[in-house]
């Protein structure tokens, strides 16, 4: 059987991506490839994204119920180091989910942008819980939480029942610790399956609610996420890296070569590139310097990212902590330089 026949019109969208003029054979982009490969019986989509010496392989996996069950996208070998990559998959894996969900492609993309953490939800219809019905079902999960609340009260009593006549327990050591673990082991399977049962209760509500969108005018319904998630990965990963400028200096922040690239990462070096919240690339040092020196807390210079302010997880984002730090520092530095005048003038006064 093809498990890929209903997302044929998107692989061929995807073979034509990189003919058209911004991913691949215009002017400036001729070292941008995609490479495709389909295996039909297994549902699976292949690719090598291609930029000059950068590479990313990514496999697509569609399932048997798509577009209401996300793609799942997989990562396999790249010339770019573990920090950048793993970024963009977490991303693109979003995508795919909120596309699953009902969202609209731009909402879903925008969504995953860090400078966006507020998630847009699809619409949901407000429901009153369903009343309880004691079904077959229903009575056997009953009984069964009862034999294991027996259970359970039995193995902590031969762990814990103790004679304040004979001031000792009434088990030997070896059987509390038996029962200790047999409580444990109990424990630990009915929190499995009481996982187990959650998952699927929300699987059968996530159903639902999809198949209430669906008949709206399948305005909130799912979406096909395999075009999207790569062209996403095209314009805003492999195809893009090699032209994206830091946005305080304008120097093009990934060099040509990945092994440069690698070692940059490796060393900690100044040169390494940084996402910061807004979803822009800087330098470290360049970062460093627009977080850590005044003015304080401002907007990233980048032109599309208007009013966006700039965090990292590495740097404080208390303004006032960054004022203090600013202010000893500066007095760090006149002390020095007060030090630095008065062994001067000493040694030419000695002279």
């Amino acid at each position: 059987t093809n498990r890929l026949l209903y997302a044929a019109p998107e692989i061929g969208q995807i073979r034509n991506l990189t003919r058209e003029h911004k991913y691949g054979g215009g002017e400036g982009n001729e070292k941008n490839k995609c490479i495709v490969s389909c295996n039909d019986t297994k549902g699976i989509i292949k690719l090598k994204l291609v930029n000059g010496d950068y590479f990313q392989r990514i496999t697509i996996t569609v399932p048997d119920e798509y577009p209401q069950e996300p793609i799942d996208i997989q990562f396999g070998s790249s010339s770019f180091p573990y920090q950048v990559s793993t970024l963009y998959y977490n991303q693109v894996r979003e995508i795919a989910r909120k596309l699953s969900l009902g969202i609209s492609a731009e909402n879903a993309v925008r969504s995953s942008n860090p400078a966006n953490t507020d998630a847009v939800k699809p619409t949901e219809k407000k429901c009153e819980p369903a009343p309880i019905r004691l079904t077959s079902d229903y009575i056997r999960g009953l009984k069964h939480d009862v034999n294991f609340l027996k259970q359970a009260k039995e193995l902590e009593q031969v762990n814990s029942s103790y004679s304040k006549i004979l001031h000792k327990y009434d088990h030997s050591t070896e059987a509390r610790r038996r029962a200790r673990r047999e409580l444990k082991k109990l424990t630990r399977q009915e929190a499995e399956a009481e996982r187990e049962r959650e998952e699927e209760e929300w699987k059968i509500i996530e159903r639902q609610q999809l198949k209430d969108a669906a008949g709206d005018g399948n305005q909130n319904g799912p979406k096909r996420s395999i075009r999207v998630c790569v062209e996403f990965l095209m314009a805003e990963y492999v195809f893009k890296m090699s032209k994206v400028r830091c946005p305080t200096t304008g120097e093009i922040v990934f060099p040509k070569d990945p092994e440069l690239l690698e070692k940059y990462y490796k060393t900690n070096s100044k040169k390494r590139p940084i996402r910061a919240s807004c979803g822009c690339w800087y330098k470290h040092e360049e970062l460093d310097k627009f977080l850590t020196e005044p003015p304080f807390g401002a907007a990233c210079p980048n032109s599309d990212c208007i009013g966006v302010k700039v965090f990292h997880k590495d740097w404080p984002s208390d303004v006032k902590q960054l004022e203090k730090q600013w202010a000893m520092k500066k007095a760090r530095e006149r002390e020095i330089s007060e030090i630095a005048d008065f062994l001067g003038a000493s040694a030419f006064a000695a002279d």
